[in-house]
């Protein structure tokens, strides 16, 4: 028999076995699978080194190995062409195919790729140039966040200021209305004595008289009009008392 054989495989995308390749891997060594896998009849993928050791763990006498997996048989080798009859020759397979997990390079898909490799690079600058605008806006805002709290202090400063000046205001509206109440009540109690003092309507006068007697009589109060009258009477009573004697 000759030693183990390999065909290759090409597996287009849509039909390969599972769609991320990335992370499938070897259940052997647990590393994953890079660029090609090696399949066996049975479907499980294995890395090419690990198939030749389990090749070399098995007597070449049995001519079959198991798969890893599940267990199921697969041969070690393929004999040779000569020995195979012509009829049979088209319909003999490789026990160990290689999978290429990728597609072979395509003008088109160069392109674009090309093409998103600049996006990605113009989309990091962009990503630059937005994160210095960010740190200037966020720069910015914090100093108008400072402003705005020290404009916030100085407007609840004035609120107070405010509060204060109104309870000022209205305590001196009350000291004036006190004092106007009181400035009445002075003006009203000073009109009252006034008009309460008396007034003099006509003058009195006090007239003795002449007692012949040699005794004064008692004192009246008359108007200056009476007295007048008393006095002249009392001269003629006089004229009259000489020319008696």
């Amino acid at each position: 028999m000759a030693s183990l054989q390999e065909q290759g495989t090409t597996l287009e995308p849509e039909e390969a076995v599972a769609p991320n390749w990335s992370q499938m891997g070897c259940s052997i060594c647990l590393e994953p699978f890079v660029d090609v896998g090696h399949s066996l009849p049975c479907g499980h993928m294995y890395h090419l080194h690990c198939l030749e050791r389990v090749q070399e763990s098995v007597p070449s006498y049995r001519g079959s190995a198991n798969c890893p997996t599940c267990r199921e048989p697969f041969p070690i080798g393929m004999p040779e062409e000569e020995d195979i009859p012509a009829l049979l020759r088209p319909w003999i397979t490789q026990p160990i195919r290689k999978i290429f997990l990728r597609p072979s390079a395509d003008e088109d898909l160069c392109d674009k790729l090309d093409k998103l490799s600049k996006n990605v690079v113009e989309l990091e600058r962009h990503r630059e140039r937005l994160g210095k605008r960010c740190q200037e806006l966020h720069e910015q805002l914090s100093r108008k966040g400072a402003e705005n709290l020290r404009l916030q202090e100085a407007a609840a400063r004035h609120r107070r200021e405010q509060r204060e000046n109104l309870v000022v205001r209205a305590k001196m509206s009350q000291d004036n209305s006190e004092l106007i109440r009181r400035q009445s009540s002075v003006s009203r109690k000073h009109k009252d004595h006034h008009d309460k003092k008396p007034r003099i309507t006509s003058l009195k006068k006090v007239v003795f008289t002449y007692n012949p007697m040699g005794m004064a009589s008692d004192s009246t109060l008359v108007s200056p009009s009476t007295a007048a009258g008393c006095k002249e009477s009392q001269s003629v009573d006089e004229s009259e008392d000489y020319e008696m004697e």
